[in-house]
């Protein structure tokens, strides 16, 4: 079954805005694979088979995971943009509840968190076996006879396990555990970004902004070189929205004293959820860096040319954190006592 890591109602925001009347609206797609251009409608592209498929009786038919909430979450998130965001109308709280849980959607469904949980599926099954194939044969070995007495299966040696350390085999998380992971996301993300301060950004054409198959971007100024999830009082949240808005999310800091974007409107933000204002070409450039740094395979763009587009070609020399700052990592979110958006 055909299913969209990222939405098409949401890409229809980055097409190509010289479209001649008439035609369908197609995207600019920039492979990092090919290190190429292609033109794709929103509908026919970022998709993949059995994206969220899982396996049916005796392995012959995929039962599609319900993709009636995902809808439900996508169709409310298009109408807050197009009724709201794009007029430069605060949001309710509950819109703003609303918008959150697509902004945890679009974390938990793509490729680098699926990247993430591989990762974390192999250090925790496999670590203590590993350790002790490395560091107890003996032990090691008396294990390995009793799985196979017990089983009947040959068990892996330790030359096997060590290959995992080296890196030339890996464990896999299962689709299912796959599942389990965008919904774990989705159970404690949304709520933390409801409760964080929002700005929205607007850019006036032709500076565009840019998107990804991994649009969700987490990050720390002061150390841009670790990753960091939701729990960290200084993480900043960005999201390109459309082709000409980012929005900008932030925990509330106190005096302000370390947050650039809002020191002088602090208090505006408290009252307005999710103030927008128009800014220049600088926090649109590294909007768009972002965008390419934290991209998986894929870059979709309403021009070829837009603000950033030189580091398309140095994508391969940007460091591997990317991928995991924006995976949603929470650290210490559940513990945080935080203001609810309500009282804001």
């Amino acid at each position: 079954m055909k299913a969209h890591i990222i939405p098409e109602s949401y890409l229809h925001g980055f097409v190509d805005p010289e479209t001649p009347a008439g035609e369908t609206p197609l995207l600019h797609l920039y492979d990092f694979s090919t290190n190429s251009w292609k033109w794709k409608a929103p509908g026919n592209t970022l998709w993949q088979t059995d994206y969220y498929a899982l396996p049916g009786k005796e392995g012959k038919a995929k039962d599609a995971l319900d993709h009636g909430p995902m809808g439900a979450i996508e169709g409310r998130a298009a109408a807050i943009v197009r009724n709201k965001i794009a007029r430069k109308l605060p949001l309710t709280i509950e819109e703003k509840r609303e918008y959150a849980s697509f902004l945890g959607l679009m974390m938990g469904r793509v490729p680098a968190h699926r990247e993430r949980v591989d990762r974390i599926i192999e250090e925790f099954s496999t670590q203590p076996t590993r350790l002790m194939a490395k560091h107890n044969r003996e032990r090691f070995e008396r294990m390995s006879d009793a799985f196979e007495r017990r089983t009947g299966q040959k068990a892996p040696t330790a030359e096997q396990w060590a290959m995992i350390d080296e890196g030339k085999i890996s464990v896999r998380a299962t689709q299912g555990q796959q599942l389990q992971g965008m919904a774990g996301v989705m159970d404690v993300v949304p709520e933390a970004l409801a409760r964080m301060r929002w700005i929205f950004f607007h850019s006036a054409p032709p500076n565009w902004f840019i998107t990804s198959d991994n649009p969700v971007s987490l990050q720390v100024s002061s150390q841009p070189e670790l990753g960091f999830g939701l729990g960290r009082s200084d993480i900043r949240v960005s999201f390109p929205v459309t082709r000409n808005i980012e929005l900008i999310a932030t925990w509330p800091q106190d005096g302000e004293t370390d947050n650039e974007i809002h020191r002088d409107l602090a208090a505006l933000a408290e009252s307005f959820p999710g103030l927008a204002l128009n800014i220049g070409d600088e926090p649109l450039k590294a909007g768009n860096a972002l965008q390419i740094g934290y991209a998986t395979q894929y870059i979709a763009a309403p021009a070829r040319t837009f603000l950033s587009a030189e580091f398309l070609d140095h994508k391969s020399a940007l460091p591997s954190f990317f991928h995991d700052l924006a995976a949603g990592g929470l650290d210490d979110i559940r513990d945080k006592d935080r203001q609810d958006p309500s009282d804001e």
